[in-house]
């Protein structure tokens, strides 16, 4: 092999690397997490196999919002990085600003254009109206929402809004999906809340304690799911009991790195915490699933994790 295709090739494998850090490719699979969760706590009892061929469609709109979230963010955020962070894909030069704010657009329309077909294949309305909810969200909060105190709860809208996508498969979302959907919401909010202060020079612990109380309220919401909805009549006290063990052991989990964090409030634990805290996404959803559709389910949810832990060796998660 010559040089010059010696050179091309590590050219060409920065580009590939580029783009994966761009998409932030890591975190996908938490994105498919969330609609497969709701069309799963939406379902009924039974299903005939059409409505899964919408739901694989519904996974692949929520994987083009999120990669156009992320992409759009960075384009949003240029002038601002380059000061800050050069070594990003869009400052350091390894991808154009204009290529990339055409594929991030791109990527938005076809999240629109894959809810509509969502919606024609079960004529299911909510599919794309929830569609359009959250490519609203998306925008918002890339294009300035995130600089401002809504913008954690925005982020939340936005995980709670990918859930009810799979949910509205089914029709309108009703009360086990609408808490679910809240409850993934407060823990987005308080995630994205707690990881504000990671790129500051100097963090306060008391600025990572309002994150870590409202990711707690998220536990507290989805440990309630069964006192809310009427899941209550169907299930036993001995398993509901079982239920609030479970998420109680996650919630201290998530837990021990948040207070981690603060007793040691640097930039490289708060990133190590907010790392495990996207990873938890996928627990998460599958918990939600546990209680309603059972064990089996769940665990066929928490083989996300494997993709997502593979493809953390080729980028990192924040």
């Amino acid at each position: 092999m010559s040089v010059q295709e010696r050179s091309e090739q590590s050219h060409r494998g920065d580009t590939f690397r580029a783009w994966v850090e761009l998409f932030r490719l890591t975190n996908l699979p938490t994105a498919w997490a969330d609609p497969i969760c709701g069309f799963l706590l939406a379902a009924p009892e039974s299903w005939s196999l059409w409505p899964v061929w919408a739901a694989a469609v519904v996974v692949l709109a929520s994987s083009a919002f999120y990669t156009a979230g992320m992409v759009l963010n960075d384009v949003f955020d240029y002038p601002e990085d380059r000061c800050h962070s050069p070594e990003r894909p869009l400052p350091s030069g390894r991808i154009g600003v204009r290529v990339a704010k055409r594929v991030g657009w791109a990527l938005w329309s076809m999240g629109l254009g894959l809810s509509l077909v969502g919606t024609a294949l079960v004529n299911q309305a909510a599919v794309m109206l929830v569609g359009g909810l959250l490519a609203a969200a998306v925008v918002a909060y890339d294009a300035g929402a995130k600089r401002t105190w809504a913008g954690p709860v925005v982020m939340g809208s936005c995980r709670a809004l990918n859930l009810l996508l799979g949910a509205g498969i089914w029709g309108w979302p009703g009360a086990v999906p609408l808490v679910a959907a809240g409850a993934l919401g407060l823990y987005v909010t308080g995630l994205t809340l707690f990881a504000r202060p990671e790129r500051q020079k100097r963090i306060s612990p008391w600025a990572l304690l309002p994150g870590w109380l409202v990711l707690l309220a998220g536990f507290v919401l989805l440990a309630a799911l069964p006192l809310l909805t009427p899941l209550a009549q169907k299930l036993s006290p001995s398993w509901v009991q079982r239920w609030w063990t479970l998420v109680g052991v996650l919630a201290l989990m998530a837990s021990w790195r948040c207070v981690w964090a603060m007793v040691v409030p640097e930039g490289a634990t708060v990133r190590r915490a907010v790392g495990v805290l996207l990873l938890s996404l996928i627990v998460f959803d599958a918990a939600a699933v546990a209680l309603v559709r059972g064990g089996n389910w769940a665990l066929g949810l928490l083989a996300l994790l494997v993709p997502t832990l593979i493809l953390r060796r080729w980028s990192k998660p924040t």
